[in-house]
């Protein structure tokens, strides 16, 4: 009697199968990521559409956008705007307001490719949603910028050093703007750099706190400074910005040293200078060449000092505090400070120890010491927190 022999796959065909399934698997991710991203990007497009429109209306009935400073989500509420429209999709931390850092102020009516707002936050840093004044949202390209050839992050709060330098980089890898920075800067972030559409790339930078930077532009690059005061814009010069403080007021310096800059003072501003002589009808755009000198003087409205309670902290890895801020008047009494108007940091000697949100609150993550910064307008307090 002959034996059936029984069927069965072979270990050929086993291999086949999980192979294919393998592939399938993987082509089923890869498409699923796609339309992911792809729904992420149209999220956010969506956001930028209806802020878009909101501050058209802002700027129909103010004859101004919101102050560079201001909340936006706050100053928009009329307007239909929702907090969460103000939260991108792909920004990796939860419920923050990722648009705020990369806002910038328009005080009269820009030409069409003035920048208002991007998110950087798309196809992993090569593409970025940007809104030029006028215009839907856009897709662009993004173009590198480095800080002593490190790439650095959109929208990141830096303290630069003399001697320290700003690079921006066409996509062939050329110059088209260099920063070296002259006196200490507190507060620097570059708000997003790309190309127009006819290819032209354009940098923007905030000096938001006292500093002095020297700048040189490769014409037809299109590059602007934001400073508390005033808006200078180039297409190819070199000029130096600089920002000091007084008791009230922050005080910019734009010195022209070759080519052409057309400054813009912003509302706030009280008082405007060209060569010394007070400048009437400031929401004008100045245009100045060589060897200008514009200076815009801007009250900041807070405490004359401010202070942090407490002032030193004694915390476990893993503890938590909330520090407040206190101000001061001129006779000496005691006024309230909201901790949402502050802006926190921490400046460490070696290392960061622990972390600041925005309302104060910080948290021990190792052991060291760290120093805390409080900022309100051009006031700034500090405090020490002990790790053990």
């Amino acid at each position: 009697m002959m034996l059936r022999r029984k069927k069965g796959f072979t270990l050929i065909e086993i291999t086949v199968v999980i192979g294919m399934i393998i592939i399938l698997t993987g082509v089923g991710f890869l498409s699923y990521r796609i339309l992911l991203e792809k729904t992420r990007r149209i999220a956010c497009e969506t956001n930028l559409r209806a802020i878009n429109l909101a501050l058209s209306m802002y700027f129909h009935d103010h004859g101004k956008l919101p102050d560079t400073d201001s909340d936006l989500v706050e100053a928009l509420l009329p307007y239909d705007i929702s907090p969460s429209m103000f939260h991108c999709p792909d920004d990796p931390v939860k419920n923050r307001n990722t648009y705020q850092a990369f806002y910038v102020q328009r005080c009269i009516h820009p030409d069409s490719m003035a920048y208002i707002l991007g998110c950087p936050y798309h196809s992993r840093g090569e593409k970025a949603i940007t809104l030029l004044f006028g215009y839907e949202p856009q897709e662009v390209e993004t173009l590198k910028v480095e800080v002593n050839g490190e790439r650095v992050e959109f929208g990141k709060p830096l303290y630069l050093l003399p001697g320290d330098e700003i690079v921006y980089r066409r996509k062939t890898g050329e110059e088209f703007a260099h920063g070296r920075v002259q006196e200490e800067c507190e507060e620097v972030s570059i708000i997003q750099s790309f190309n127009l559409p006819d290819g032209v790339p354009y940098g923007l930078i905030k000096m938001d706190d006292v500093g002095k930077i020297d700048f040189e532009v490769t014409p037809p690059s299109r590059f602007e400074v934001v400073t508390p005061s005033t808006i200078a814009g180039v297409q190819g010069t070199r000029f130096t910005v600089s920002v000091t403080s007084g008791i009230d007021e922050y005080i910019t310096e734009v010195e022209v040293q070759k080519g052409k800059v057309q400054v813009v003072a912003l509302p706030r501003t009280h008082e405007f200078y060209k060569n010394g002589k007070m400048v009437t009808g400031i929401k004008e755009i100045i245009e100045v060449g060589d060897k200008a000198l514009l200076k815009a003087r801007i009250k900041t409205m807070v405490p004359v000092s401010i202070a942090l309670k407490p002032h030193y902290a004694y915390l476990k890895v893993g503890e938590k505090i909330k520090f407040k801020v206190i101000g001061y008047r001129e006779d000496g009494s005691v006024m309230n400070v909201e901790n949402d108007k502050v802006s926190w940091s921490i400046k460490p000697y070696l290392w960061a120890c622990g972390t600041i949100n925005e309302d104060g609150v910080y948290e021990a993550t190792q052991r060291g010491m760290d120093r805390v910064r409080a900022k309100l307008g051009n006031k700034k307090a500090y405090a020490y927190v002990f790790v053990k």
